[in-house]
């Protein structure tokens, strides 16, 4: 007997977000280290993926770690795609978005004093270099005029002046990785 499309499947995982995952004290920096050793590889072969192939629906509308399960066996499964929604994007613009609430959601966790070491190791093992400059180009020099003026604008509101807002992000990652000789 076939399944007639389209089909909705579920699995059912035991196990924890992978921001919940960063977020836990109880965790040693070296696991969470070696964490994002693994994710990192698979996230940027995604982005790669999704340039090579033009499918927006390879990159996430609201990106965050909360957004990766790890199962107890420490399988790393993404999900919450929906950036079906957002036609006006490039992908290079979507996936310097996603690379801003990644690197954002882990800013708001890691100890301040930590999180360069996490930048980092996303300096190193991030596969494509170009697409960790993304954040920075897409969110302070869009190249469409109308989308760079309404960044412009929309840096000034209030909700953006906070050190975790993903402008201030943009521009971390953009100084930290340049700085460190990554960017």
């Amino acid at each position: 007997m076939g399944i007639t499309l389209p089909h909705l499947v579920f699995e059912y995982i035991r196990g924890r977000t992978l921001l919940s995952y960063f977020a836990d004290p109880r965790v040693n920096k070296n696991d969470k280290i070696a964490t994002l050793k693994r994710f990192i590889p698979e996230w940027g072969r995604r982005h790669h993926l999704a340039m090579k192939t033009k499918n927006r629906l390879l990159i996430q509308e609201h990106p965050s770690f909360k957004h990766v399960y790890m199962n107890n066996d420490g399988r790393l499964i993404s999900f919450d795609f929906e950036t079906v929604y957002t036609p006006m994007h490039s992908l290079p613009s979507l996936i310097g978005r996603e690379i801003a609430g990644y690197v954002r959601s882990l800013y708001k966790v890691i100890f301040p004093a930590e999180f360069a070491d996490y930048l980092d190791v996303l300096g190193r093992e991030y596969p494509y270099r170009e697409y960790l400059s993304y954040p920075f180009t897409y969110f302070f020099r869009h190249p469409n005029p109308l989308i760079q003026l309404i960044y412009t604008l929309d840096r000034r509101l209030p909700r953006h002046q906070k050190r975790h807002s993903k402008y201030p992000v943009a521009r971390l990652l953009k100084d930290h990785l340049g700085h460190a000789g990554y960017g």
